[in-house]
């Protein structure tokens, strides 16, 4: 299966990559602070910006910016606007 990488770890980063994680989806969701891609390694949550949602296991954390895995189909950076 091909994965999706996420670039970011916000409200909206999160979001998608618990949605697609639980959609069967090979997920890679990458965050720019160590602090919080420890938190999520470490809880499975992202107290910052979604308290209360669980990220699955099947999401991969990462907590740089590398190039995009050999395996990636695709990559998302999600851009809320006012």
């Amino acid at each position: 299966m091909a994965t999706l990488t996420i670039f970011g770890a916000g409200s909206w980063g999160t979001a998608i990559a618990h949605t697609a994680a639980g959609a069967g989806h090979d997920v890679a969701l990458w965050c720019r602070r160590d602090a919080l891609a420890r938190q999520i390694n470490n809880t499975g949550r992202n107290t910052d910006y979604l308290p209360d949602m669980t990220i699955p296991p099947e999401s991969r954390r990462r907590r740089t910016w590398p190039r995009l895995p050999g395996s990636a189909h695709s990559g998302f950076s999600p851009c809320p606007l006012r």
